[in-house]
């Protein structure tokens, strides 16, 4: 029987094992997430996210409300924000590393964030992310 790629299997050391960030990783990591919440919450609010994920959104809520009509609309709600932040930000903000958004070898380029100098999507010759790849991957393709 053929379970498909080996890159999918995870041992209980590869599972357990945490990697550690660079030092001066975590402070931008600490200023972006702000500013980036600040903006979503209170600055211009929805409108910074893009519209796509807003219409996501918005018909994520839509079917969960049809489906599941006896639940309470704060239920809808938490589970679209999770899914929202487990799927989509979670790849910026939380664990840019686990997503190939953070360069930590020799040949990052550096960007100056005012107090710090990070190296975070440093290198454009490398798709940063997972839906950056299979973009490049479609316009080869086409």
């Amino acid at each position: 029987m053929d379970r498909g790629d080996s890159r999918l299997e995870v041992t209980a050391n590869n599972a357990l094992d945490v990697a550690t960030p660079e030092p001066c990783v975590i402070p931008t990591l600490i200023s972006t997430a702000e500013r980036f919440f600040y903006a979503l919450f209170t600055d211009p609010g929805i409108s910074a996210l893009p519209h796509s994920l807003c219409v996501v959104i918005q018909d994520f809520y839509q079917l969960l409300r049809r489906e599941f009509p006896q639940q309470p609309s704060k239920n809808h709600m938490k589970y679209v924000g999770m899914n929202v932040l487990f799927r989509y930000l979670n790849s910026v903000v939380i664990a840019p590393d686990a997503f190939g958004l953070l360069l930590l070898s020799e040949d990052a380029k550096s960007i100056d964030d005012g107090d710090n100098t990070s190296r975070l999507f440093s290198n454009p010759e490398r798709p940063n992310s997972r839906l950056e790849r299979s973009q490049r991957r479609r316009l080869t393709a086409l």
